[in-house]
Formats: structure tokens, C-alpha cells, sequence
């Protein structure tokens, strides 16, 4: 990089190249794609280790640049440096960490924390809880937990399951998924059926529940999948121990990707007039262009505003109504919990945080146009101002 090039500039340089070389033009030459990939992963590995010394305990990966390790038993992470200042820890950790355990397929899985939670500390404020899992597939069959994940225990019901033999909604009856057959169907050559994702409520007290994902990814030896672009490498943090790292974000064209998804999403969701997530997209992006100062004003937004929390409602109540639409007794319980969250999540909706929705929409506004001035240096307005 030259002298004034900044980590920005060099990561907007990898999404520029996704873009180009997404054209399916010939290749005939890895020259620039090789620079700069040099150039990344000194960026990487000089980001992970300042990291390193601003929080004590995680240590930059010496193999993998750009990623931090930590050893906490029983816990034990991998978390990419942009992901580490707003990673959740104590009590919110503990718990993700318990229900990893919980979910996962496999004993040589890859479980990895993704979304929201992953950047807990941005957004206090979470709907959900989404996990990306990779399973290596190889023979002979390992053993699994698709058993326990299908049938839920007491702490979680699995909702929904969707893979290449079928989709499922609880309640099973008689047509209960067999999971041995959803385990032997995946096949990570084959992209529909290189997947299984699972839905599930789980309660995390006697008052709140909460919507969990889990997607799980069939993997061959060499961590190579059909189905790999269908979640991003960047935005994932893997809970447990193992040195298996089947999707690093620190190649060119999955930096590359991964940016150009979040502005595509920022965009798409500011025009459909959804805000919160429009702000959670802005985080992200905040985080991985490394913009220190644009995540302090998210932080700031969403700290002062009700907006998050009547987004929060809104998906309780969403949920509320599918669970009731099963007709099971053995939601009871979730419903229960959930009637009690919602009504204190309205309250806190409509407390000490009472403003105009306007204003938060275009303090969304203002932090887009601020993103999108930063990443495409054109002339004249961005986004004009949409009221709803």
C-alpha cells in the first residue's frame, strides 16, 4: 500500500476486485489479485495484533492473520479483530456459549456465533440468536446430536427444518423428520443439499425466550463446500476449541463479498423504510471498514433511541402469533414467558425513551449518506430523506 492508503481504502480495493471478477471475464493473469492479497494480509495481521494489546486475555493467531484467540475455561473462542471491541463477555457470553453447546451436531464441528450477538456490545438490543455450524462430512459417518436438536429438550423447541430432502413445521406429528436421514442427505458437493438450517425457540428464563438459528454446513475434508457463500466468513466468531478453520475471511474475494453485501443490504433496507436493520447493516459496516468514529455514533443512536426496542416488540409479537398458530400444548410454556416479555418490552418501548420516530430515521439517514460519501467519492445527495 502506499504511504497515505488506509485500511479502507485497501478493503473497498477487495470488493472492487469481487465485483470485476464476478463479470466471469477470462482470467490470465493473478497479478493484482495476488498483491493484493499480500497487502491484506499485512493489514490483517498488524490489526490482530494491536487488538492483541488493547484487550488483555486474546492473543493475535500467528497462522491466521486477522483473527484473535482467547482460552477462558471452559470456553475457548476465535473472533476476527474487527468483531472483538463489541463482542459480548460475562453473563450474555456464558449463555451463548451454553446454548452453542447445545446445538452442536458434531464433536469436530465448527460452531460459529453470527449476527447481531456477535457485535452485542453495538446493539444491546438483539432479537435473535444465529449460529453458522460447519460439518465436516467424511466417512465412516460420525456420530450426531440432529436427534436432540429435532426433538428439543427443556430449554428449546426446534421450530422449523429446512434441507435439500424436505421442509418441516413443528409440530411434527407423524411426520416427524428422521435425523439420521437429515444427517446422511448432506452432501457438500451439492449446494441443495449441502445444508440443513434449524429454527428453534429457547427460554432463557421463566419471563424471556428467544429465536435461535442454526445452519448447518456440510464441509469435505479440506473445509470446502457447495453451499459456503451462503453465509460470510467475516461475521462469524467460532465458540469451542479446535484449530479448524473451514471459511477465513481473510482472502480478497470473500473480504470482497462480504463488504459489498453489507452496503447492497444498508441500501435495501433504508429504501424499504426498515431502519433498525438498516442501522445494524450500518455497524457492521462501520466495524470492518474500521470507521472508529461511525460506530461511536451508532452506539450513541441506538443507546438514546425506543426504535430498537419497538423493532424488538414487533418480532415478539411476530413470534408470539406463530407459536400460537402450532397448537401445541408443549409451546405452553414459551407463551407464557412470552406474554410477560412483551408486556415489559412495551413498557420499556414507551418509557424514559419517548421520541419522534422521524428523528431517528433521519439520524439513519444521516449515518448512510456519511457511509455512502466515504465508500463512492461522487458528487451531489446519496439517499433523499424518505418520511413514513
Amino acid at each position: 500500500m502506499g504511504h497515505d492508503t488506509s485500511p479502507m481504502d485497501l478493503l473497498l480495493m477487495c470488493r472492487d476486485y469481487y465485483l470485476a471478477s464476478s463479470a466471469g471475464f477470462p482470467t490470465r493473469s493473478t497479478a493484482i489479485l495476488d498483491k493484493l492479497q499480500k497487502s491484506l494480509t499485512g493489514v490483517l495481521g498488524a490489526m490482530s495484533s494491536l487488538h492483541q494489546h488493547l484487550y488483555p486475555g486474546w492473543e493475535a493467531d500467528p497462522e491466521i492473520p486477522g483473527y484473535l484467540v482467547k482460552v477462558d475455561p471452559p470456553m475457548s473462542m476465535r473472533v476476527p479483530y474487527h468483531i472483538l471491541p463489541v463482542f459480548p463477555t460475562g453473563d450474555a457470553l456464558n449463555e451463548l456459549w451454553l446454548l452453542s453447546r447445545a446445538l452442536r451436531s458434531t464433536s469436530s464441528s465448527a460452531i460459529c456465533l453470527s449476527g447481531s450477538n456477535a457485535v452485542r456490545a453495538l446493539f444491546d438490543i438483539v432479537n435473535d440468536v444465529d449460529f453458522c455450524e460447519y460439518v465436516p462430512i467424511s466417512a465412516p459417518r460420525v456420530e450426531h446430536n440432529f436427534f436432540r436438536t429435532v426433538d428439543g429438550d427443556d430449554y428449546f423447541q426446534c421450530l422449523r427444518i429446512a434441507s435439500g430432502v424436505g421442509r418441516w413445521d413443528f409440530p411434527w406429528g407423524a411426520k416427524r423428520p428422521d435425523p439420521d436421514v437429515l444427517f446422511s442427505s448432506l452432501d457438500p458437493q451439492r449446494e441443495n443439499f449441502a445444508t440443513c438450517k434449524f429454527d428453534l425457540v429457547a427460554q432463557r428464563s421463566k419471563e424471556e425466550i428467544m429465536e435461535v438459528s442454526n445452519l448447518v454446513i456440510a464441509c469435505d475434508a479440506e473445509g470446502r463446500s457447495a453451499a459456503i457463500q451462503r453465509t460470510f466468513a467475516a461475521q462469524e466468531a467460532t465458540l469451542g476449541s479446535l484449530d479448524w478453520v473451514p471459511n477465513n475471511f481473510g482472502n480478497v474475494i470473500e473480504m470482497g463479498r462480504y463488504i459489498d453485501w453489507l452496503l447492497t443490504q444498508m441500501r435495501k433496507y433504508f429504501a424499504a423504510g426498515d431502519h433498525a436493520k438498516c442501522l445494524k447493516r450500518c455497524g457492521s459496516i462501520s466495524r470492518v471498514l474500521f470507521l472508529p468514529d461511525v460506530t461511536k455514533r451508532i452506539i450513541g443512536l441506538a443507546k438514546r433511541t425506543s426504535a430498537l426496542q419497538r423493532n424488538k416488540v414487533a418480532s415478539l409479537q411476530a413470534l408470539r402469533v406463530r407459536l400460537q398458530d402450532c397448537k401445541s400444548p408443549e409451546l405452553d410454556r414459551f407463551l407464557e414467558a412470552l406474554a410477560t416479555q412483551i408486556t415489559r418490552e412495551q413498557q420499556a418501548a414507551t418509557g424514559n425513551r419517548d421520541e419522534n420516530p422521524e428523528d431517528f430515521n433521519l439520524a439513519v439517514l444521516s449515518i448512510v449518506n456519511h457511509i455512502q460519501l466515504l465508500v463512492t467519492p461522487l458528487p451531489g445527495p446519496i439517499v433523499a430523506p424518505t418520511m413514513h
